[in-house]
């Protein structure tokens, strides 16, 4: 896999951290359930999370969609 592969989200706070899984779940119904792997820092700045899927395609579908939802939050 690739750096183009992953998204990294930063995440506000619990909320958001519960609004990300559920889109996710979301994200992985509709796509066929392709391979993710989600992982998490934590440092001062807060949460990070590192979402990277398999498909390069799939990531970049991701990543729009995720862009796209947190908009209109």
């Amino acid at each position: 896999m690739s750096s183009i592969d992953a998204t990294d989200i930063r995440l506000a706070g619990p909320e958001e951290d519960d609004r990300l899984s559920r889109f996710i779940h979301g994200f992985l119904i509709r796509n066929g359930f392709p391979f993710v792997m989600v992982s998490q820092e934590i440092d001062l700045a807060g949460s990070l999370k590192r979402v990277r899927f398999e498909d390069a395609d799939v990531s970049l579908k991701f990543a729009r969609e995720w862009t796209e939802t947190a908009a209109t939050a």
